[in-house]
């Protein structure tokens, strides 16, 4: 029996899959389109998604994962190993996390499954899932495990645009008549993810999608120069809800404002559940800091 497993839910961008080829848990998170649910990651797709979003006037929501669900991705970790640790999404983006907190405190899992804490968004949890299962093979203990997770916090950082902002309407983010100014305005807000939730009093209204981009990449150059000031190895991410032109005027910024290659950057997809809120061709921008390049040797 191994020492300590993990557990991760579909807000990572990996599906049921790839989290079964790579030996861990999987949680799937429930997407209602048009009243019928669908597990994330296990029986709907991203492209399915994309395909349904076609027609604006579906109806989409997300909601937490079935307990069942959950009670299986733990007791089968639970037969290969004596620990196991959750990654889930930030807790102030979903209610997952407190839902796995509140479920885990039956007594057969006392002890044994532990939760962290994370301030992580979907792009970030996909990058470092090899890391994380790496630290669950050479670490000790579930605290030093949590310990090395929290390195890349302070590089955590992304920026987010839908294509237009009908998905903030239908979700109720906002109201029809803001809706239809800035449609008519062509004006397209900038959403800062940090700290494990997206900074209300930061939003930026840009006009036009290239000047978006380019505001991105000036509100990232800060943290670029300090990553490379200090010699901390990092990549630029272009994330993406679809692939489409939008995707490839992001990278065209990125290679551009930052004078890098385009094999120096990674093209990134959000996650079903992110792209349920955002809607199809929404982009961003983000970084990605190796937590071994962040490592005191």
């Amino acid at each position: 029996m191994g020492k300590i497993g993990l557990v991760i839910d579909s807000t990572s961008s990996i599906d049921l899959k790839e989290a079964t080829k790579r030996g861990i848990g999987y949680i799937p998170l429930v997407i209602s389109i048009d009243g019928v649910d669908k597990k994330s990651g296990v029986d709907i797709t991203i492209d399915e998604l994309y395909k349904r979003m076609e027609n604006r006037d579906v109806k989409i929501s997300t909601s937490l994962p079935l307990g069942e669900d959950i009670e299986k991705a733990f007791d089968n970790a639970l037969l290969k190993y004596e620990k196991v640790i959750y990654i889930g999404l930030s807790k102030k983006f979903s209610g997952a996390h407190n839902a796995i907190v509140n479920f885990i405190k039956q007594d057969k899992y006392e002890g044994k499954v532990f939760v962290y804490d994370t301030k992580w968004s979907a792009p970030w949890t996909g990058l470092h899932l090899d890391e994380i299962i790496d630290l669950t093979k050479t670490e000790k203990n579930v605290e030093d495990i949590f310990k090395k997770l929290d390195l890349p916090l302070p590089w955590m950082i992304g920026y987010m645009s839908p294509k237009d902002t009908y998905w903030f309407y239908k979700g109720g983010r906002i109201t029809r008549v803001q809706y239809l100014a800035s449609n008519f305005l062509k004006v397209l807000p900038i959403l800062t993810v940090k700290d494990g939730e997206i900074d209300q009093k930061s939003v930026i209204k840009m006009r036009t999608v290239k000047k978006t981009m380019i505001k991105m990449c000036g509100l990232m150059n800060d943290k670029v120069d300090k990553l490379k000031e200090m010699k901390i190895p990092f990549t630029l991410l272009s994330l993406k809800s679809e692939n489409d032109e939008n995707n490839k005027l992001m990278i065209e910024t990125i290679i551009e404002f930052f004078k890098v290659e385009k094999k120096d950057i990674i093209s990134l997809e959000l996650s079903t559940e992110q792209t349920a809120h955002l809607g199809p061709g929404s982009f961003g921008l983000s970084l990605f800091v190796p937590i071994k390049g962040l490592v005191k040797k």
